[in-house]
């Protein structure tokens, strides 16, 4: 089994913490690029290793309120994968919090939006490898419930990935608590 893992890609960032006399614009303009050429190096990567799937976990973009340019680049990198038969599991972050219908984000087939619940939702390679993944969106800028309580126990049936965003420390607490999954995403 092949597959991709990235987070906290925060496209479209302003990096207003840079925006400043002392750096020149022109490298100001190629930092604020930086996170478009990265997400578009990772879905070459994607395609030219044949991954069986990409997670994408959370803070996409760098805010709610992106622009029609970022979304319409994402977009355009979905369908890159969709063309290639490679699924795409994401969910929202609290920079990209979502809750509207998904079917109005316009993400091709291939693209499965965790609800801000936490579901599960399975895939078999063609290598016939069986792989549930679990996962829930942020629905609002802060997610103040330890959900991960709600994902469901490992089978040992396949693999099982959990995928969460969120602090480190804050899923090590609870991880103790909940033994439940095989790999965190």
């Amino acid at each position: 089994m092949k597959f991709v893992h990235a987070a906290d890609l925060h496209l479209d960032s302003p990096f207003l913490g840079l925006q400043n006399d002392a750096i020149p614009v022109d490298l100001l303009d190629r930092v604020r690029q930086s996170t478009f050429q990265s997400f578009e190096r990772i879905v070459d990567d994607a395609i030219t290793n044949r991954v069986d799937f990409v997670l994408l976990a959370g803070d996409l973009f760098d805010r709610n309120d992106h622009s029609v340019a970022a979304e319409v680049f994402f977009l355009d990198q979905l369908n890159r994968l969709a063309n290639q038969h490679i699924p795409v599991f994401l969910l929202f972050g609290n920079h990209d919090y979502f809750d509207g219908d998904v079917a109005s984000l316009g993400y091709p087939k291939n693209t499965y939006v965790f609800p801000s619940n936490v579901a599960t939702t399975k895939l078999e390679t063609h290598q016939g490898e069986r792989i549930a993944i679990s996962g829930f969106s942020f629905n609002k800028r802060w997610v103040r419930e330890a959900k991960i309580a709600d994902y469901p126990e490992a089978t040992g049936n396949g693999y099982h990935i959990g995928m969460l965003h969120g602090s480190w420390k804050a899923l090590i607490l609870r991880m103790a608590i909940t033994p439940r999954l095989r790999w965190i995403s």
